[in-house]
């Protein structure tokens, strides 16, 4: 492992501290193309490269990938002997540099290589250091890899900021590669002194496992199973987010500091990576406590160090105004450097605790050295195809805010992911050797539970409806409110339509697929959003170019968004009626209320960063709509979150936590289905909840005309993360009361309904205030800096609140009549129908311009008789008594319970 260490020391480790200051170049954008042909190349080679390693043998596979590096090396030294410098006549400090287009070429194609060689030598690198140690040493040797490793960017940030220290001009000097192709040569020679695999004893006396090869056939087979195996999948969004983020990380470095002071922060970002990966390594390999409670507490710390870091760095990018401009980027002798210094030196922190963490759980799967050959190809691959993908991002010039917010989201989710891979697949005790968690074990015989279900199904949601939740907070970020309202109500319209027969397609599809297609409705929308703002004409006002007198919009652009609602609604239809069969279904009466405040809560946090993002990306201007960056970022996540669903298992393997399977029964025809679906909507109890549930969706477009006719688009925006975040808070706080002991659920449900009639009469009285008193739409709308801004914004945070309240109480209501996932569909299906028909009503309110008095009074008063008819329907269908079974179900002929 130390060979291995400082031939990685020499050679990425030395190509690290060269990307810390955008590889030297003057011109960032061919470095980040330069990285992403690299990162392309080397997704490609880290398909196969787990089967090559096993053919080549790791020893040769190293030294392979050696040469890739030194390669790169001479393409930069070659690029800074073609290169022309110009200078500004006005300011000799100020120049501007291009390079030859023969030299550019050469870098091009060095990049490439590179990538295949890296592919090589990442994979071989992955192979040996997760089977040479014992599962009870694998943190010491994985961190004392990445110390030595990154020893190498650390010394190579040294003399990058050595050799450029008498110039604070971005770029780096000759002396700087000629130093680095002198290393990373000596580093590949290193690669020939390790021995072969099976002569390495290990440190409990044994040697390393090494199977007989398979053909090349089979060895294909294996690592495509690789590739489809749950845990590995439930770690990808991770393992892609475990190099998306050195792109930023390039870009602050490059973009907040000239090339001296750059090369002086990367010795000390290199170097908070040997200390993070000492710290999490240590931690890893301690004693006390069982490796899945030991993945599961360094996760969650994972999760809060990084979410700390992103919310700094989101801080940092809006604070410094990054990019800075050449002649003002910070310098080490500036008492102003120190504080962004420390952010870069987190950013290196965290890195090392991430990777580490991710070897350390493969490392726990296998001792055999051809599997584990098999998941570092898996590992790499997904790396470094979502790196190419980042770096080509940061080549576009994509704000850097949508950057930040993409990494940040991106952690999270991975996080999730992993936690949902242990706790399924991760064995609880010490006991079962090497197979604890392990490809060779089927996952069928450890049955997914619900709680992990649903924490799939919700972070779907968060990214998809969830994002869609926050464009709609700012009227999708269209300047013409009216053309996002008609798109909204014709959305709402197919969304009715669809929800009829929802109930009986997610029967027969299956909830997994289902919800899977309903996903890419939204993608859909967010691409037809960014089509309209790429075909908009804004008319300034000659007088005062801030200002904007009009904007509007080509005619097939908009043909395109309303064409986008309606599929949409024909998608959210088959989403929303899955996600909540599956959500009533999977757990048990007794945990509902949790189970539901669980969705609700990750389904808005989903709402709550977009408004973050639409927040940040207008921090800069304060005029209405939003801005490309919004639109990027919304697509790229919405995208991730319809991949998310196919994580889900078949319902009848999902365990409830009361350790029963979901019941699931054999479905009937078609005939019978449209039969068994018309029943729901002639049910006496049903029918009562109608106007409840109409209720629950048509309060959006006020919150929407309040939102945008109250606060200008940025401010909008930090009212929705709040909106939202309340959501998450009532969310949690009823679904506590709803779960309690000590009364019975007919007496929650009376009760936790008065409170509902409460908290909505209070809200729209208050509502009506505010209508008549701010006069709303605004011309001079409010924007949060301003101190009136609080006033109306404590409003917008409350209608968030009450919003949840509502649904979490619905669901949680529905999911008392029945056990039976098809019986749930079909309920879920007309819950969505009434709902989203509603919706469309109320929405073409908004664009017809109905005076907002009304729409305030309107949802007032549905809001009351819908509270009265879920009070009828509770006090004549459901029964005092807990222990009857299913006392308030569709099987159930409808009875008066009055004794």
């Amino acid at each position: 492992v130390l060979i291995i260490a400082f031939t990685c020391f020499c050679c990425p480790g030395l190509f690290n501290a060269l990307t810390s200051v955008a590889s030297g170049i003057a011109d960032p954008t061919i470095a980040y193309n330069g990285t992403s042909i690299l990162y392309g190349l080397f997704s490609v080679f880290g398909l196969v490269a787990g089967g090559l390693v096993n053919v080549l043998g790791p020893k040769y596979t190293l030294f392979i990938g050696t040469w890739g590096y030194v390669l790169y090396a001479a393409s930069l030294l070659v690029m800074e002997h073609n290169k022309t410098v110009v200078l500004d006549p006005s300011d000799p400090d100020k120049s501007t540099t291009t390079y030859g287009s023969g030299a550019r070429t050469f870098y091009y194609l060095a990049c490439g290589l590179l990538g295949m060689a890296a592919g090589l030598l990442w994979t071989a690198q992955g192979q040996m250091c997760m089977a040479y140690p014992t599962k009870e040493t694998k943190g010491l040797y994985f961190s004392v890899f990445w110390i030595i490793f990154n020893l190498g960017a650390t010394i190579g940030g040294v003399i990058t900021f050595a050799t450029n220290y008498n110039s604070s001009a971005s770029g780096a000097g000759t002396g700087t590669y000629v130093a680095f192709l002198i290393v990373m040569s000596l580093g590949a020679c290193l690669a020939l002194l390790l021995a072969k695999p099976e002569n390495v004893k290990r440190n409990d006396g044994s040697l390393v496992k090494v199977e007989a090869l398979p053909d090349w056939k089979e060895e294909a087979i294996e690592i495509f199973k690789v590739f489809l195996d749950p845990k590995m999948l439930l770690l990808f969004p991770l393992f892609a987010y475990s190099n998306w983020f050195y792109t930023y990380h390039a870009y602050y470095n490059v973009g907040m500091f000239n090339t001296r002071s750059g090369g002086f922060g990367s010795i000390f970002y290199w170097g908070a990576q040997m200390l993070g990966a000492y710290l999490i390594g240590k931690y890893l390999d301690s004693k006390g406590s069982s490796r899945r409670t030991r993945a599961f507490s360094s996760l969650f710390l994972l999760f809060v160090l990084t979410s700390a870091m992103w919310a700094f760095g989101l801080w940092a990018k809006l604070a410094y105004d990054i990019p800075r401009p050449a002649h003002d980027k910070y310098d080490f002798k500036q008492g102003r450097y120190w504080a962004p210094f420390i952010l870069y030196f987190y950013y290196g922190f965290n890195d090392a605790i991430c990777q580490v963490w991710s070897y350390w759980l493969m490392g726990q799967m296998s001792d055999d050295i051809s599997v584990l050959g098999r998941y570092a190809g898996y590992y790499k691959a997904v790396q470094s195809a979502m790196a190419a993908v980042s770096w080509k991002i940061g080549a576009v010039d994509v704000d850097p805010v949508t950057q930040i917010v993409i990494n940040w989201v991106l952690s999270i989710v991975g996080i999730c992911g992993a936690f949902i891979s242990i706790r399924n697949y991760m064995a609880e005790g010490e006991d079962r050797g090497s197979q604890g968690y392990d490809l060779a074990e089927s996952p069928g015989k450890k049955n997914p539970t619900a709680i992990s279900q649903v924490l799939i199904i919700a972070f779907t949601c968060f990214c998809c409806p969830g994002l869609y939740n926050a464009l709609t907070s700012v009227a999708s970020g269209i300047a013409d409110p009216s053309i996002a309202y008609n798109g909204t109500s014709i959305l709402y319209g197919f969304f009715a339509v669809f929800g009829l027969v929802a109930g009986g397609l997610v029967n027969v599809i299956g909830p997994k697929y289902t919800l899977f297609i309903g996903t890419w409705g939204y993608v859909l929308y967010s691409v037809s959003l960014l089509v309209m703002d790429h075909n908009k004409t804004v008319l300034k006002d000659p007088s005062d170019p801030t200002k904007t007198l009009s904007t509007t919009y080509g005619s097939g652009a908009r043909a395109f968004y309303y064409v986008a609602c309606g599929l949409l609604g024909m998608a959210a239809g088959l989403l929303w009626t899955a996600q909540g069969q599956m959500c009533m279904a999977y757990p048990t009466k007794e945990t509902k209320g949790l189970y539901f405040s669980v969705f609700w809560i990750i389904f808005n946090l989903g709402a709550t960063i977009g408004g973050v993002i639409t927040f940040a990306t207008n921090y800069n201007s304060s005029a209405s709509g939003a801005t490309t960056g919004t639109y990027v970022a919304f697509l790229i996540l919405m995208s991730l979150g319809a991949c998310m669903s196919l994580f889900l298992a078949k319902p009848e393997n999902v365990k409830r936590n009361d350790g029963s399977l979901v019941k699931v029964e054999a479905l009937p025809d078609w005939k019978k289905e449209a039969v068994e679906i018309l029943k729901v909507f002639l049910d006496p109890k049903m029918l009562l909840l109608f106007p409840l549930f109409a209720y629950s969706n048509w309060f959006y477009t006020y919150h929407t005309d309040y939102n945008v006719g109250m606060f200008n688009t940025r401010s909008g925006g930090f009212g929705s993360i709040f909106y939202w975040g309340a959501q998450m808070l009532g969310a949690y706080l009823i679904g506590k009361y709803l779960d309690s002991k000590g009364s019975s659920r007919r007496s929650r449900a009376l009760s936790s309904l008065f409170l509902l009639f409460v908290l909505t009469s209070v809200m729209w009285g208050f509502g009506l205030w505010a209508q008549l008193s701010y006069d709303i739409p605004r011309k001079d709308k409010y924007d949060f800096k301003q101190g009136r801004y609080w006033a109306p914004f404590i409003l917008y945070f409350y209608y968030g609140f009450n919003d949840a309240i509502c649904q979490v109480w619905s669901y949680w209501l529905m999911g008392q009549m029945s056990d039976d996932l098809a019986v749930l569909g079909r309920y879920a299906g007309y819950y969505k129908a009434v709902q989203s028909a509603m919706a469309a009503v109320s929405w073409k309110i908004g664009a017809e311009k109905v005076d907002p008095v009304t729409q305030v009074v309107i949802n007032w008063v549905l809001s009351i008789i819908g509270i009265i008819g879920a009070y009828i329907s509770i006090r004549f269908y459901m029964t005092e008594k807990e222990e009857e079974g299913d006392e308030y179900g569709l099987a159930e002929s409808p009875k008066k319970t009055l004794e």
